[in-house]
């Protein structure tokens, strides 16, 4: 009798259960659950290793990666932390090699300090078969400029130059010269390298005109030779813009908005430092995926 009881109010329990609707339960106000301010592991792993390639161009070490995830764990992917991150891998030696030949790869096609050694003895030796002035002072020239862009490394690194200096003897050397062939590739180059546009006719003639020597006027400012009429380009707005434009083709993708080009380039004209530049786009909550 005892179990037929039991099984009477096990069906009774089910059938109440099952009449149940929706609407029958309360809900009660203002009971909602806290935010999860966590942020996933594979996030955090994924930023680690990221960061590495874009910075040195490879994964990071296992010591690296232990070292990079214990940064980020400290507070959760903070700024803080992300700051600390960038810092610690940007301290690699290997972060100026990297940009140098990321350099190297867009304007000089890939030549590299072996083709600067290379073509640097080659204009050492025919200086010693001519007594032509012109000739002289033209391999010179060619001389002085290699030498610059085999000490760029060196001179990163003990921050005697910064990376405005580095695209200077980038475009101001033979390899250049022997890519962009003529005065107005020369000058059409540089609007198209720096600024991701064609010049004007009116800046095309101002440049040239300059380029070959000319008293000219470019970005309201004057020159009189292919020396000036760089150093005018390379500390132009639209120059700094152009930096920034680049920086997040590489890291996001993408353009920058208006307003994020109007404040990254106050920042970068504020002190020209190349590192905190990419330092402002490598710690967006964007290139971190969150």
């Amino acid at each position: 009798m005892r179990k037929l009881n039991n099984i009477l109010y096990l069906f009774l329990g089910i059938f109440i259960l099952s009449s149940c609707s929706k609407d029958d339960f309360e809900y009660i106000e203002g009971n909602t659950p806290p935010p999860d301010n966590t942020i996933e592991t594979i996030t955090k792993e994924n930023y680690v290793n990221k960061l590495y390639i874009s910075v040195l161009g490879r994964q990071a070490s296992d010591a690296e990666y232990d070292a990079g995830l214990f940064i980020v764990n400290k507070n959760n992917l903070s700024e803080e932390n992300r700051r600390e991150l960038v810092d610690l891998v940007m301290m690699n030696n290997e972060y100026y090699h990297n940009e140098f030949e990321t350099i190297r790869e867009d304007i000089l096609n890939s030549a590299d300090t072996s083709d600067f050694t290379l073509f640097k003895q080659i204009f050492v030796d025919s200086k010693e078969t001519t007594n032509d002035p012109n000739l002289l002072e033209a391999y010179d020239y060619f001389i002085q400029r290699l030498t610059l862009l085999q000490e760029v490394i060196t001179e990163l690194e003990s921050d005697k130059i910064n990376f405005i200096e580095v695209q200077k003897r980038c475009v101001l050397n033979h390899f250049y010269d022997d890519i962009n062939m003529g005065t107005e590739n020369f000058v059409v180059s540089l609007y198209q390298n720096f600024l991701f546009r064609y010049p004007t006719i009116s800046e095309l003639e101002a440049g040239s005109e300059m380029v070959d020597g000319a008293e000219s006027t470019v970005f309201y400012q004057l020159g009189r030779s292919k020396e000036d009429f760089v150093d005018i380009f390379l500390s132009s707005n639209e120059y700094i813009e152009g930096q920034i434009r680049t920086a997040f083709l590489r890291f996001l993708f993408r353009e920058p908005t208006s307003e994020e080009l109007a404040s990254m380039s106050v920042a970068y004209k504020s002190d020209f430092d190349f590192k905190a530049m990419q330092k402002r786009i490598l710690i967006l909550d964007e290139y971190v995926g969150i």
